[in-house]
């Protein structure tokens, strides 16, 4: 193993099972055999908190060196264990659909969910009224929600790039002058933006051909990645990345909010997973306050997408992650 700086942890269950130890993941069991004891004093010290060379140095008196690095190189191989800088890569694994650790709940279990509480268990001991203010803000937030029926009619290519600029576009103020670095439209933890945003458009908006675009040069221009040649079995591919394309069919674009989630943990650590999803939610919060300005467009959030063929579709390497997608479409 050549990098001996990183923290191991375990992240499976693992148990003796005869001459073998099973590691048990959500969606099979692993079986290694031979040398359990090496297996069972290597889990023992993966607790994230130990560096390789700590584990190699501890378990010297009784292990050979290569041994055990290369144990911890094929449990490394085999995801059983992960750097602990890197936790928020398995549940980010766990929540992908199609989801290994999910079962959907039944009509009387939602209705009992949303049946709970209605109050805090605070009371309404000094309890005041809040209403709308008054600001510019105020009938954004009265006039936003999801359309999920789209007319035929596209968008035109000005009101495309608005909507594009308002996700994730460039201000006029610096976050960082001495770099030339300026803020978008969102906050962002440490400045990083780590977002990536793509757009899809399935009809043509005056210029804007169908095909794949991808904003670029600090959220200041969009470059088209793919030209679609046939363009109903090409949007065809797109819809299928999605678990429920049934109202999704007559939007005219999509917009994808996509993270490079290493730009931020290589900063804060495991929580930069958080800020990353944040600044995603921001983005698209953004674009739901767009479409609530704009009566003749509508727009949905859709959440529902299988992650690997999206990521496929669009090429992603390996540390960008899809986050978040939005549809759009005329009302009119």
């Amino acid at each position: 193993m050549k990098n001996i700086n990183w923290n191991p942890r375990i992240v499976f269950y693992a148990e003796k099972v005869d001459d073998a130890m099973v590691y048990f993941s959500p969606q099979d069991k692993i079986s290694i055999e031979g040398n359990v004891k090496l297996q069972q004093d290597v889990l023992h010290l993966c607790t994230g908190r130990n560096r390789v060379f700590e584990i190699i140095e501890k378990l010297k008196p009784t292990h050979s060196s290569q041994s055990i690095s290369e144990l911890l190189s094929l449990l490394s191989d085999l995801d059983i264990i992960i750097n602990a800088q890197e936790s928020w890569k398995h549940y980010h694994e766990l929540s992908c659909n199609p989801m290994p650790l999910f079962e959907p709940i039944s009509t009387e279990e939602l209705k009992a969910l949303l049946a709970g509480p209605k109050s805090t268990a605070h009371g309404e001991v000094n309890c005041f009224t809040i209403s709308s203010p008054s600001s510019e803000l105020a009938p954004l937030l009265m006039n936003r929600g999801s359309s999920r029926k789209f007319t035929n009619k596209g968008i035109s290519e000005k009101t495309l790039k608005g909507i594009v600029w308002s996700t994730y576009g460039t201000t006029d103020t610096f976050s960082v002058e001495e770099a030339g670095l300026r803020r978008r439209t969102v906050p962002s933890a440490g400045a990083l933006y780590p977002l990536r945003i793509y757009l899809v458009i399935c009809k043509a908006c005056d210029q804007l051909s169908s095909g794949v675009y991808c904003l670029q040069n600090c959220g200041t221009s969009l470059s088209r990645i793919q030209h679609w040649s046939n363009v109903e079995q090409e949007a065809q591919r797109f819809h299928e990345c999605f678990i429920d394309d049934a109202y999704i069919t007559n939007s005219t674009a999509s917009i994808i909010i996509s993270g490079i989630v290493d730009r931020e943990t290589q900063k804060y650590g495991c929580r930069g997973y958080r800020y990353t999803i944040l600044e995603a939610g921001h983005a698209a919060q953004n674009i739901d306050l767009f479409c609530a300005g704009n009566r003749n467009i509508g727009c949905v959030e859709v959440g529902g997408f299988l992650d690997n063929s999206l990521s496929e579709f669009f090429s992603l390497p390996e540390k960008i992650i899809p986050i978040t997608t939005v549809f759009l479409g005329s009302l009119t």
